[in-house]
């Protein structure tokens, strides 16, 4: 999981954050990768690419995701209504971010750009100390879903570490994934330019 940098996506300025897994058992392979544009000001999702090579299963899927317009188009499919400040796959992880959740607090959010797959809810679970390749860190475990398959589906059991500082760092997030439990760390923390308008 990365920001790969600032694009430009209809006009607009836009963190591009990729998300990656691979991995798999023998004759039971998975090539996942999910692409996000964020816009910088609104922190809106602008585009959401989806390519999934689970065994023998694969697709590609391009969202195009128009919050101006209150809209968000699948492949070549006709535009569909969206939620205000819509948040992707991918754009979730940032989100829980900037939340503020603590623990034993619960936020419930419609803005997940499928309005039938709302409310987001986010859930601090407990406080943690954990060490990983960038260091050790004091977070804050949050449980996210979405009513929707992938890393945080209901099912999934998704938890995510962020620092307990103003950075919010996400430093572990664990999930079930694709019949999979899977585990992420922080490796490292570059910090680039900041966007300007």
């Amino acid at each position: 999981m990365r920001v790969e940098g600032i694009d430009t996506v209809r006009g607009r300025a836009a963190y591009h954050v990729a998300f990656t897994v691979d991995g798999g058992i023998p004759f039971f392979r998975v090539h996942d990768r999910y692409d996000s544009w964020i816009d910088v000001e609104t922190l809106s999702s602008l585009r959401h690419l989806q390519h999934i090579s689970e065994g023998r299963y694969s697709r590609n899927t391009t969202y195009e995701i128009m919050p101006e317009r209150g809209e968000y188009q699948k492949n070549d499919d006709a535009p569909r209504p969206t939620v205000e400040n819509p948040l992707d796959d991918g754009s979730f992880i940032y989100a829980v971010r900037t939340a503020g959740v603590r623990v034993g607090e619960t936020q419930s959010v419609d803005r997940y750009f499928v309005p039938d797959k709302n409310p987001v809810v986010l859930t601090g679970m407990r406080e943690d100390t954990v060490t990983v390749d960038a260091g050790t860190f004091a977070t804050i475990v949050v449980h996210p879903t979405i009513k929707t398959g992938g890393i945080f589906s209901e099912n999934g059991e998704a938890e995510v570490w962020l620092s307990n500082d103003d950075r919010r760092l996400p430093v572990r997030l664990k999930t079930r994934f694709s019949r999979f439990s899977l585990t992420l760390s922080l490796t490292s923390v570059t910090y680039g330019a900041v966007a300007v308008r």
